[in-house]
């Protein structure tokens, strides 16, 4: 064979296996061909199985939703709900009921294509049957934590709302999840109860926790007090919340300074004594005391009568020391009595009616046990509503008592009002007619100062700061008897009928140093009374026998 046989065997095998290879790809897709093998790409339509779905409040059910054409490139949907509170549909379409109402659920492809699913909600309720608690009973101690768990029967009950109480919160409290947590040492029941009555008990008690101090102080370390003061020494614990805060007090030397159990003490006598509070587990803590006697010396020890001044009686104890001097035709009556604020006392047995001094004035010295006691006495200062049959001070202390209070009146004009504070001060007030709120604030302030007797008066001719008022005509009538106070245990009075109230004032400050004084009237009622331990009765310096409303009285502690 020559080679152009061959090159011409060669030509047509490579154009058989050329077709071959065409004939290949045309049949299997990977040439080009005439008949079309692409997929649709767009949603053509959607619909729902269920157009409408009638549910239960906590039903759910599952939307069906068919896309055409079945061979869709894109099947993907969006669900939504234009009522979640009625119903709620998830990215699958999956419906819960929530509550009772109408939600539509719409389902749209990606290209608008959409159809919905109206879905009515019926709230029918399921009641509980019975609820029981984890624990009947439980021991917690201070401060301590549990929640108790709830079982519901049924489960698919439609009541979700429960409410716990505590009979005793202040030995524990329950929260609206059941947490109970434990305050201090008691029982408590512990309860919840559902909408439809039912109730499940838990009772509770709750224990102390052993907290022992580690250390413990006083808030003072020193303090100096007069003799019969009292105060009161507060223990500071380490820590602050220890079980146990008993104490054991003790006074290395009672007859200086005492204490109670309650950590009180009391001045006895001068000098220095120390006051110890020990623990159960012998933490202590010390206070050293030192007690003052007042040093001043009471006027009526004065020596010698100045300014024509003679002596009608004097009487000399431990608590209480008068003299009753007399110049012209006025006494003044030096007084230093022990524990003024309890030893200054109105004799007042009945607001608005008038009495006989002497009859009443000796029964106060037999109600109170004075028979062998020294007394001395003037009347008070009560003025009447012109001669009407009441005071007309709004507010009446004696003894401590409120015997009239301001709601019960009104009054015309300003009152003055005075009484002795605990602090030892004869202290001024003012009640007014046209201002009830001023009146409420004069009597909360009264009763704050710790008055115990109240008197009323027309004018203060002595100055709080010991300064005389200005002498005035038309203001300053003849006085019959009046209160000074020097210090907070000396005092004077003054009975007389020749003097001006600005006078008698001057010769206050002037003779024995007064500080402040009170008009206490008298008139044709001004009688002097005096009492030592040796008599029986009152004896009556002067004066007639009219009756008056009130009389003020020093007596022996």
């Amino acid at each position: 064979m020559d080679d152009r046989e061959s090159s011409s065997k060669l030509l047509i095998i490579v154009v058989c296996v050329l077709a071959l290879i065409l004939v290949i790809l045309l049949f299997t897709g990977n040439g080009k061909s005439s008949t079309p093998s692409s997929l649709p790409s767009e949603v053509q339509s959607v619909v729902l199985n269920n157009k409408t779905v009638s549910l239960k409040v906590g039903d759910r059910y599952t939307i069906t939703a068919i896309v055409s054409p079945s061979n869709v490139t894109d099947k993907s949907l969006i669900y939504t709900s234009n009522n979640t509170y009625v119903a709620t549909v998830d990215s699958t379409g999956n419906v819960v009921a929530n509550h009772s109402g109408t939600a539509k659920i719409s389902v749209m492809s990606k290209n608008g294509k959409q159809d919905e699913c109206t879905i009515t909600v019926i709230d029918e309720k399921i009641p509980v049957t019975s609820i029981k608690l984890d624990r009947e009973d439980v021991t917690l101690t201070e401060g301590e934590s549990l929640s108790l768990k709830l079982t519901v029967t049924p489960s698919n009950t439609t009541e979700h709302s429960y409410k716990w109480t505590s009979s005793n919160p202040d030995v524990a409290s329950v929260d609206s999840n059941g947490k109970v947590t434990a305050k201090k040492i008691g029982t408590t029941l512990i309860t919840v109860t559902t909408e439809s009555k039912k109730i499940a008990i838990c009772d509770v008690e709750v224990r102390a926790s052993v907290i022992t101090a580690t250390g413990l102080a006083f808030d003072v370390t020193s303090k100096t007090i007069k003799e019969g003061q009292k105060f009161t020494l507060t223990p500071v614990f380490t820590p602050s919340n220890v079980t146990s805060k008993k104490l054991t007090w003790t006074s290395s030397n009672a007859a200086i300074a005492s204490v109670s159990s309650t950590g009180i003490v009391t001045a006895r006598g001068e000098g220095t004594a120390t006051i110890t509070a020990t623990t159960s587990n012998g933490k202590a803590a010390t206070a050293k005391v030192t007690v003052e006697v007042d040093t001043y010396k009471p006027i009526t020890e004065i020596s010698s009568l100045k300014n024509g001044f003679t002596e009608v009686i004097s009487y000399n104890s431990s608590t209480l020391k008068y003299r009753i001097q007399t110049k012209g035709s006025a006494d003044y009556v030096l007084v230093w009595v022990k524990d003024a604020y309890m030893q200054l006392n109105s004799a007042l047995p009945e607001v608005g009616k008038a009495f006989a001094p002497d009859v009443t004035l000796n029964r106060e010295i037999s109600t109170y046990g004075y028979q062998s006691k020294g007394m001395v006495a003037t009347n008070g200062g009560f003025f009447w509503d012109g001669w009407g049959d009441s005071p007309c001070v709004p507010f009446i202390m004696n003894k401590g008592r409120i015997l009239r209070d301001i709601e019960n009146k009104k009054y015309g004009r300003v009152y003055g009002y005075f009484g002795l504070t605990k602090s030892g001060v004869l202290k001024a007030y003012s009640f007014y007619s046209n201002d009830y709120s001023k009146n409420i604030a004069t009597k909360n302030q009264v009763l704050a100062d710790g008055v115990r007797n109240s008197w009323s008066y027309v004018m203060q001719p002595v100055s709080e700061g010991g300064g005389l008022l200005p002498a005035d005509s038309g203001r300053d009538p003849v006085n019959r008897t009046m209160i000074c106070q020097v210090d907070k245990n000396n005092f004077v009075l003054y009975s007389g009928s020749g003097l001006s109230i600005y006078a008698v004032g001057k010769e206050f400050k002037e003779i024995f140093g007064c500080k402040r004084a009170f008009n206490l009237d008298g008139g044709g009622s001004r009688k002097l009374y005096y009492k030592t331990a040796s008599m029986s009765s009152m004896t009556r310096r002067f004066g007639g026998d009219r009756h008056v409303p009130d009389y003020l009285y020093f007596v022996e502690k």
